[in-house]
């Protein structure tokens, strides 16, 4: 991953804000994109439910939008974007866990009855936790 002086105006450009260059850029960097999302997803189990396709636009958004990421040239760029589709595989994944366990749902409350619940220590800090009686 060479630098490349025209995709280091237009990252120039990008972050003054021209539109145009972030087209440019994405026509330029696709297949090297491409390829680090084929690399990232080929190290995930099989199964996985997203593609190329998506995890590359995916990070791509991220990094876009993102106004805090200021690559300096290309091969900066691609890390960055491998990066961000690390954390989209990563986002993706904790999301399909949580609706596994029935993430989106509403708690069902207790009638009435007496049990017993999890809370922090107090003060300590330390994440520790002990068990006291609740009333319903």
């Amino acid at each position: 991953m060479s630098s490349d002086p025209l995709t280091t105006e237009l990252l120039l450009s990008l972050r003054s804000g021209d539109g145009k260059a972030s087209d440019q850029l994405v026509s330029r960097l696709y297949e090297d994109l491409r390829g680090i999302a084929r690399q990232r997803l080929r190290q995930l189990r099989p199964g996985q439910t997203m593609d190329t396709t998506s995890l590359v636009h995916e990070a791509y958004i991220r990094l876009v939008d993102g106004s805090r990421v200021d690559p300096r040239d290309r091969g900066h760029f691609l890390a960055l974007a491998s990066r961000a589709m690390r954390f989209v595989l990563v986002d993706h994944a904790r999301s399909r866990g949580a609706e596994k366990r029935g993430g989106g749902g509403r708690p069902t409350p207790w009638s009435g009855s007496r049990g017993w619940v999890r809370t922090r220590w107090r003060g300590s800090g330390s994440g520790r936790r002990r068990w006291r009686p609740w009333a319903g």
